[in-house]
């Protein structure tokens, strides 16, 4: 197999690569992943603080990068919807996390009832957090333009605080 050293070329090629890849050459491929193998795997350990989840990841990005080729429309960089599809699939990795439990066998020696709660991440959800915000800010902004005599300076001041 040949590899191709990517110091020397540009990363505007990435179009030329996108645009043989469609055409059915593997090679092209191979060399988009030779380039943003680093960058993807970097994003992917920032989100799921764990290496081997990253190569995962990072394999699953490439995997879908793939398949998905022709959705892709090149109105942004490659290495953008690149990088977007790591995130995806490190936040789906996480959420499919975030529900495991386990369960430990209940002994008689410990004295100590286990709980599958005990396990069971009570953090609240960002996800639900930021909806909740939202529809707070809406339900407040709606009562704020109802009334006419509201300057935008207390409209501005009625928005609820971003959660943590």
């Amino acid at each position: 197999m040949k590899m191709s050293c990517t110091t020397g070329i540009n990363k505007d090629s990435d179009g030329a690569l996108v645009a043989a890849t469609k055409r059915g050459d593997t090679q092209a491929f191979e060399e988009l992943v030779l380039r943003h193998k680093q960058r993807v795997l970097a994003v992917a350990q920032r989100i799921t603080n764990n290496r081997e989840d990253a190569e995962d990841v990072a394999q699953e990005s490439f995997h879908k990068a793939f398949l998905h080729l022709d959705a892709f429309q090149e109105k942004s960089r490659f290495s953008t919807w690149l990088t977007r599809i790591a995130m995806n699939e490190a936040f789906m990795l996480l959420r499919r996390r975030r529900g495991v439990f386990e369960v430990l066998p209940e002994s008689p020696d410990d004295g100590m009832k286990s709980s599958s709660e005990a396990f069971v991440d009570q953090s609240p959800n960002p996800e639900r957090q930021s909806i909740a915000w939202v529809r707070q800010f809406e339900q407040r902004y709606c009562f704020a333009t109802s009334k006419n005599d509201l300057s935008k300076k207390r409209l501005r001041f009625s928005a609820p605080q971003l959660p943590p």
